[in-house]
């Protein structure tokens, strides 16, 4: 699991043109990407929940076996330890039901994911969706606004200071800190940005 969050990660840097220091969560938030393993538990329970009508190819695996120990734990037969389930009578099964089924356990996965999520350091609140209007912009645009909104831009005296404090032995602006913060007040620069 841990070397394929490694690889996600390092392929949502690529496609974000974020900086190894940026946090995983700004990663995902950008991409609107789940980590792995909510990723993985999503599609198990999709499975589970698509397995129980009578002819999916893999109904015959969501009845328990007859013999009584357990050798090992299955994406049919995990305590829900892993998957998340909802039961559902066998006789009542439809496409219907599967179909709101599969609808409900996407929206809580994803939804227990953006519950755990800590809030956005620069504005300390989630983060908005990123604008449709976005993606008009060119590619090297796009990624610097996603430098920024992770706080890891070379616009940024903080962040050059922290990689390389002997060519910018100072991350101030006036006194104060020089992160995206400050760019919003920043009486050297002048500018028109708001913070939405």
């Amino acid at each position: 699991m841990n070397k394929l969050a490694k690889i996600q990660n390092q392929a949502l840097r690529i496609a974000t043109g974020c900086y190894k220091g940026a946090p995983f969560q700004h990663l995902h938030d950008e991409a609107t990407v789940l980590p792995i393993p909510d990723h993985i538990k999503l599609h198990a329970s999709l499975f589970n929940q698509r397995a129980k009508l009578p002819t999916h190819p893999c109904n015959k695996l969501t009845v328990p076996p007859a013999f009584s120990r357990h050798l090992k734990q299955t994406t049919f037969d995990n305590s829900n330890q892993f998957t998340f389930n909802i039961p559902i009578d066998p006789n009542l099964v439809s496409p219907d039901t599967i179909k709101l089924n599969c609808k409900t356990i996407h929206s809580t996965i994803v939804q227990n994911y953006v519950s755990k999520c800590k809030p956005n350091s620069i504005i300390n609140q989630t983060p908005p969706p990123v604008y449709k209007s976005e993606l008009t912009l060119s590619r090297n645009t796009r990624c610097l606004l996603s430098q920024l909104r992770s706080g890891q831009s070379r616009f940024l005296l903080s962040f050059l200071n922290r990689i390389d404090p002997t060519n910018f032995p100072s991350s101030l602006c006036k006194l104060q800190e020089h992160n995206v913060a400050h760019i919003f007040n920043c009486l050297i620069v002048p500018n028109l940005l708001t913070r939405t």
